[in-house]
């Protein structure tokens, strides 16, 4: 049995400033800038306990168990690994009012994410790194806004682009028998979409809305990825222009919700307050994606979709809400994750209503 120890902290400041320029009537400047600093360790040791005995083997029979051993659980090892980490990260919005219902914008800016210290652990290949690069993301984002109807409709478009680089990822790397996990750095991930979004109030009491993503994310650059389950005899494997994990391309949610006043409930603080019910459903459908990260046809997973319900009563001021819901209310049978093990089969994790 593998035993194993880590003791990781994190410690983070953030400074930031955020203005507003207010350059005409209609047209707005946002800037801001923020600096993190990330000082991260892992203290890691591992090691075998309860083993079971090898005396009575020949040296040649312990030293091919020993091996076997190691393939399987993993060898005793220790390590210690400390990163200090800034970032600068920047906001620019320009933002134009072309009517009193009706503004453009344009975004661009920069961020990121710390790395740090690798927290896998198990028979991890002593050749990887023990710790992982910070992200930088570039994002450029331009959209509309729009209400009609004396804001009974409201339609907003966006599209986007983004550049990742040093992109965080999980990495599942097969040694022996087993599958272990740890994160690497793709050099560059690529994301670009388009976001529709309308949202209706088409009488008193009803509130709509429905909303379509389209999403083209993808390795950008990564040389250097673990191999997906179906490719034997290497290693490592391009993964460049291959499609993000868990990410579909197309994603469409909508949904409504009507609520109606119920009369005025006396509180037990003999304050007279309007009471609310209401109900509503919210249908979200995707396509296929993979759900492992090495893109392995074994990992795909098909378009679905789920209907949830809700519905409730409220005080009108919200100080009191009771609501009950259903998720997948049509009991569709779907999976989260799908993955082939090297045993030959296919493991997955499904979900069903709750």
């Amino acid at each position: 049995m593998l035993q194993a120890y880590d003791n990781p902290s994190t410690k983070e400041v953030a400074p930031y400033i955020q203005s507003i320029w207010h350059a005409t009537s209609d047209f707005d400047i946002t800037t801001g800038v923020r600096y993190s600093y990330n000082d991260k360790t892992s203290d890691f040791s591992q090691w075998t306990g309860s083993a079971q005995p090898l005396t009575g083997l020949t040296a040649a029979q312990q030293a091919a168990a020993i091996t076997q051993r190691n393939n399987l659980i993993g060898q005793t090892r220790s390590w210690f690994a400390e990163t200090h980490q800034g970032m600068v990260s920047a906001l620019g919005t320009a933002t134009y009012k072309f009517s009193p219902n009706t503004f453009g914008y344009v975004t661009v800016s920069q961020g990121g994410r710390a790395g740090g210290p690798n927290p896998a652990s198990g028979n991890l290949p002593i050749a990887i790194p023990k710790t992982v690069l910070s992200e930088r993301l570039d994002n450029y984002e331009v959209g509309v806004k729009s209400s009609w109807f004396d804001q009974r409709l409201i339609a907003n478009i966006a599209a986007y682009t983004m550049y990742d680089h040093n992109y965080i990822n999980y990495v599942n790397y097969v040694q022996g028998t087993t599958v272990v996990s740890y994160l690497a750095n793709a050099k560059l991930a690529d994301s670009r979409g388009v976001e529709v979004d309308l949202r209706a109030n088409p009488i008193d009491g009803l509130t709509s809305y429905i909303s379509l993503s389209y999403d083209d994310a993808f390795y950008g650059s990564f040389t250097n990825s673990a191999c997906p389950f179906e490719i034997t005899g290497q290693q490592t494997c391009d993964l460049t222009g291959k499609p993000l994990s868990l990410i579909p391309k197309w994603t469409a949610v909508g949904g409504f919700e009507y609520a109606q006043h119920l009369g005025t409930l006396l509180s037990t603080l003999l304050i007279e307050k309007p009471l609310i019910g209401y109900f509503g459903a919210d249908y979200t459908w995707t396509s296929s994606f993979y759900s492992g990260t090495d893109d392995s046809r074994y990992s795909i997973i098909n378009p679905y979709g789920l209907l949830d319900l809700h519905a409730g009563i409220k005080f009108e001021d919200n100080s009191w809400d009771l609501v009950g819901w259903a998720h997948n209310a049509l009991n569709k049978h779907y999976f989260t994750a799908v993955a082939a093990t090297t045993a030959g089969e296919i493991t997955a994790r499904s979900a069903l209503h709750s």
